[in-house]
């Protein structure tokens, strides 16, 4: 895809999100506090939830963006510290084992 629009209300892991990150996708994006866990303005276009104009304007923008690929990169290289999944992995475990060793 050319871009990620998710002009979500709601989310809990915004995961799609995660995934447009890493698949190095610009992404257009709703500022709820979820999705702000994972991009910020450096890294995506946000547009303010319910702002239909607003999120016009930043699909407009983001035909002329000349900064997606400092964007994308960025967002790709954030999403590989929080997110790569061995690294979720091995944060589950560790804490599993502290829940085990409070018994």
């Amino acid at each position: 895809a050319d871009f990620f629009v998710f002009p979500s209300h709601y989310e809990g892991l915004p995961g799609a999100v995660i995934e447009a990150m890493f698949a190095k996708t610009p992404i257009i994006a709703s500022a709820i506090p979820e999705n702000l866990e994972c991009v910020d303005k450096t890294m995506a276009l946000l547009h303010q939830v319910n702002n239909v104009n607003e999120l016009a304007a930043q699909l407009i923008k983001a035909l002329d963006d000349q900064h997606w690929k400092e964007r994308t990169n960025r967002a790709f290289a954030y999403a590989m510290v929080h997110f790569e999944i061995s690294k979720v992995a091995e944060q589950y475990e560790k804490l599993y084992d502290e829940l085990l060793a409070v018994k």
